[in-house]
């Protein structure tokens, strides 16, 4: 097979399959390489470490010969290799012991020992998100979910997606902080899949701002496509938590309130200063909630912020600052509202006027700690 393709397309192409190729860590050397097929009037590169595969698809001038139209290379070669040709067109042709662009021949890898990709069939479509959505969506999730070496427990490193009556419910936790957002989606028969949010992150950084990336689902894979690409990761074998469970009744909150989102912030991000844990009290008859912190070797904070209307009163409740500071921070709404219940329940802050395009909604529930 020889094809002759855009020196562009082919280096972008390439960036994308060996993002998702292992690395040298692997305890399976062949997933260091990333294949190239010839098919139809296209090239495709794809690239796999068993959890997830990316496709990416170059058009071209293809001519098949006797030869093969298939082979395997060193990902990391490939990338080097063709970042270094000027901005017109390269040439590729496959041989039976090598790939040769250029002048340049690659050796060739054992291709019956590379692993076939997760099936893309019989998918459904669920929602459709432009660059700029997905990118940051994907970012809070990692912010939360745990990664593999911090836990056994699989499922807390998964994003989990739900899609019911037209709208796609992402979720992710670590046990103390529970992430709830709600988009647009088809109106697909329900459905659900669990991913690795590392994954699903490494592909969503590919994305452009602009780009418009469809989702799909199979019965064992998560599909998303933009930019002449196509990446699927594997479904994860494990149940998500019943995070309904814990989400609490708003009717059932013992004080609701608004509050600016930069002033809480700014007085959280003082009392963490001062301690680790920083406390919210309603104070009686009053718009004002108290926040708080105190160390025994670093001092004493308090500071007082008005809400939107008079509170009604309940016991201080104590949080992990950092988990305070990831709630309020990443977002740019004017302002967030508070839920509190008894302090040995989950709390709840809701964010729904923080202009990301197409979101429905956003909620945090947050464990408090007990001093």
């Amino acid at each position: 097979m020889q094809a002759i393709v855009e020196t562009l397309e082919l280096q972008a192409a390439v960036k994308r399959a060996a993002k998702l190729a292992a690395g040298k860590s692997t305890a399976m050397p062949v997933l260091q390489n990333v294949r190239i097929t010839a098919a139809g009037d296209s090239v495709e590169v794809s690239g796999t470490d068993l959890t997830a595969w990316a496709h990416a698809t170059v058009g071209g001038i293809i001519e098949h010969d006797d030869g093969p139209d298939s082979a395997i290379v060193n990902a990391r070669l490939l990338a080097n290799l063709v970042k270094l040709y000027p901005d017109d067109v390269a040439c590729i042709t496959i041989g039976g012991a090598s790939v040769t662009i250029g002048g340049t021949a690659l050796n060739v890898g054992r291709l019956e020992d590379y692993p076939e990709p997760c099936a893309r069939i019989d998918r459904v479509h669920v929602a459709t998100f432009e660059g700029r959505v997905l990118k940051p969506m994907v970012g809070r999730m990692k912010k939360v979910a745990l990664n593999d070496k911090q836990t056994t427990r699989i499922a807390l490193t998964g994003t989990y997606l739900r899609w019911a009556d037209g709208v796609l419910t992402a979720t992710a936790t670590d046990g103390y902080r529970l992430l709830i957002e709600e988009y647009p989606a088809t109106d697909a028969e329900p459905g659900d899949i669990l991913v690795n949010t590392d994954e699903l992150q490494r592909i969503a950084q590919l994305a452009t701002a602009g780009d418009s990336v469809t989702l799909d689902a199979t019965a064992d894979a998560l599909i998303l496509t933009f930019a002449d690409s196509t990446y699927s990761i594997r479904a994860m074998d494990d149940q998500f938590p019943d995070f309904a469970r814990v989400v609490p009744d708003p009717r059932n909150a013992l004080s609701t309130f608004s509050i600016p989102r930069r002033a809480l912030l700014d007085a959280v991000t003082r009392g963490a200063i001062v301690a680790d844990h920083v406390a919210l009290a309603p104070e009686a008859d009053s718009s004002i909630l108290h926040v708080s912190s105190q160390s025994f070797d670093r001092g004493a904070f308090h500071e007082n912020v008005r809400a939107d209307r008079s509170l009604t009163p309940c016991d201080p409740v104590a949080f992990d600052a950092a988990h305070l500071l990831d709630v309020l921070k990443p977002s740019k709404a004017d302002s967030v509202t508070v839920r509190m219940y008894s302090p040995m329940n989950a709390q709840r802050f809701t964010l729904e006027d923080d202009a990301v395009a197409g979101r429905l909604s956003q909620t945090w529930v947050v464990m408090p700690v007990q001093r």
